[in-house]
C-alpha cells in the first residue's frame, strides 16, 4: 500500500513553501521572457510582412514597366521598319522619276 500512495502523492508535496515560491517566480520570469520574445517576433513579422508588400508592389511595378519597354520597343522598330521602306520606295521612284525624266 505504501507504493501506491507515492503514486498518488502530487510532486510538489514535498517542497517547502520557500521552493515552491521560488519555481512560481522562476515560471513568472519564464514567462514574461516567452511574452516579450513573442512580442519582438510579432513586430518582426510585421516588419517582413511591409517588406514583402513593398517587394510585391516593386516587382508589379517593373513588370509594367517592362511591358511597356517592350510595347515601346516593338513600335519603334516598327516605325524604322516603315522608315526604311519609305526611304526605299521614295530611293526607286526618283530613280524611276530621273530615268524617265533623262528620256
Amino acid at each position: 500500500m505504501a507504493r501506491r500512495d507515492s503514486y498518488n502523492k502530487h510532486p510538489m508535496a514535498d517542497l517547502s513553501h520557500d521552493n515552491i515560491q521560488q519555481i512560481r517566480l522562476v515560471v513568472r520570469e519564464e514567462t514574461a521572457d516567452m511574452r516579450q520574445d513573442l512580442t519582438r517576433l510579432g513586430v518582426f513579422m510585421e516588419n517582413l510582412e511591409h517588406q514583402f508588400k513593398v517587394l510585391g508592389e516593386a516587382v508589379s511595378d517593373t513588370l509594367k514597366f517592362t511591358r511597356q519597354v517592350s510595347s515601346h520597343s516593338e513600335r519603334i522598330n516598327h516605325l524604322e521598319n516603315d522608315n526604311r521602306f519609305m526611304k526605299e520606295t521614295v530611293t526607286i521612284h526618283s530613280k524611276q522619276l530621273k530615268s524617265l525624266g533623262a528620256k
